[in-house]
């Protein structure tokens, strides 16, 4: 544009010349305002596009203006229309053409006259060589452009590929998923089907065994009738399920009080039927049959059991039975005497507490040879006590070291508390088990008797 002004600057028509300068501002303002505008509007792509296609406008004009010959008209023409598809891509090619086909038009309107315009060959090969320079180094960068559009092209592909890819997998893992959740679904109306049956029997049979603990409760003797019986006595009592195994039994004749503590075979509902069965057979033994020496109401109650359960026959494998301490006080002797199967007899005398073993043999279960139960006789004195005890005590095991608390223990908190009073005792029994066992679940029934005559 430089150039062409210099030329305008030696024809010899000034109102022309003006005119050209005139056009020739226009050229070198609209890059600007249109780079202003572009900056004001936030980097609006119309502007941009508006912006190229009226420097093809101009450069239409500029031909007409400048009287280019055919060569530079070229050259100018195929600058501006390089810089549009460099910019906007060969797709706006016939919108360049078409300014610079409205530029040429325009103008002409204005200067309709033709004027040749000699130029040399030196200008010519140099606009030439500049142009060819142009178009090598333009297709140079495009053609790099190309193969990393084609790179990136490639890469978007596989992407999209290996999304469309996961998204199959995530549609099939979805479709497995909801058939799982279905199945899921299904089993779990199952589970809560069943889970209500359960509850439902579980709630019968809790009910059950509830009632079941009434009869067993009214099966033992109330606490009025045994302090009634004796001068001092307690009972811990603590079964480990609802029902209990253990029990403890009392009945009194005009010249004698008997009393039993035993363990039978097992806790909750199989032993609770034990329990029941051995109160049977204790009150037909003593109150109907009239036998009163403990030795001898132990060796009948064996028979009973072994009986009753049919123990005897040779395809049955039922080897229940129980442990048993029984005390006999004859009120018109002054005598104390006492039977036991497998079950110690605590007397404290005189604040000395003393131990006697029972027989070797438990109730029930035939052992093939006939049984022996060894009989006591003491002399009843005053302020003697008497301990009965089941197992379950001292086989609870302990939170802190893991272990039993075992019968040397029990034993030696016997000798400890004796000489409190015997609620307090119970009171002591009770609290100190339930620290022993701390988290640990109960293990067995428990219980105890301390009485004095």
């Amino acid at each position: 544009m430089a150039a062409a002004m210099v030329y305008l600057d030696r024809t010899e028509n000034d109102s022309w010349n003006t005119v050209a300068y005139f056009y020739m501002t226009l050229v070198v303002l609209q890059p600007n305002a249109s780079l202003l505008a572009y900056w004001l509007r936030g980097n609006s792509r119309r502007v941009e596009h508006v912006s190229l296609f009226m420097d093809c406008f101009w450069a239409g004009g500029a031909i007409v203006i400048l009287h280019f010959g055919l060569p530079s008209s070229i050259v100018l023409g195929l600058m501006s229309l390089m810089n549009v598809t460099a910019s906007r891509g060969i797709k706006h090619l016939f919108w360049g053409v078409l300014c610079i086909g409205l530029g040429l038009g325009f103008v002409s309107l204005f200067h309709p006259i033709s004027i040749t315009f000699a130029i040399s060959e030196p200008l010519l090969f140099l606009s030439l060589s500049c142009l060819a320079g142009y178009c090598i180094l333009f297709g140079f960068v495009v053609d790099k452009a190309n193969k990393s559009l084609l790179r990136a092209k490639d890469r978007i592909t596989k992407q999209k590929n290996e999304i469309e890819a996961q998204s199959i997998k995530l549609k099939e893992l979805n479709e497995e998923i909801g058939q799982q959740k279905e199945e899921i679904l299904q089993t779990l109306q199952v589970v809560e089907t069943q889970r209500n049956e359960i509850q439902y029997k579980n709630e019968n049979i809790v009910a059950s065994i509830n009632y079941a603990k009434r009869i067993q409760q009214a099966m033992l003797p109330p606490h009025e009738v045994l302090t009634a019986a004796f001068k001092d006595i307690f009972v811990l009592f603590l079964p480990k399920d609802i029902v209990s195994g253990d029990f403890y039994w009392f009945t009194k004749t005009e010249q004698h009080k008997f009393l039993a503590v035993a363990d039978c075979t097992g806790h909750g509902v199989p032993g609770a039927f034990m329990t029941l069965i051995s109160n049977t057979l204790l009150n037909q033994i003593i109150n109907e049959n009239e036998v009163y020496a403990p030795a001898a109401i132990l060796a009948e109650l064996d028979k009973a059991i072994i009986s009753t359960l049919k123990q005897d026959e040779e395809d049955n494998n039922v080897n229940d039975g129980m442990d048993i301490c029984l005390l006999c006080y004859t009120t018109s002797e002054q005598k104390i005497r006492f039977s036991s199967a497998k079950r110690p007899f605590l007397l404290l005398r005189n604040h000395i507490l003393t131990e006697t073993k029972g027989s070797r043999f438990p109730i029930g279960s035939s052992y093939g040879y006939e049984k022996v139960y060894e009989e006591h006789l003491l002399d009843a004195l005053p302020n003697d006590k008497f301990y009965l005890y089941t197992d379950g005590y001292p086989d609870q095991f302990g939170e802190q070291t893991g272990r039993k608390l075992l019968s040397k223990h029990f034993k030696e908190m016997i000798g400890q508390i004796n000489t409190k009073p015997f609620a307090e005792q119970k009171l002591y029994l009770e609290g100190y088990i339930q620290n022993w066992r701390g988290e640990i679940p109960q293990t067995d029934d428990v219980l105890v008797v301390g009485l004095e005559l």
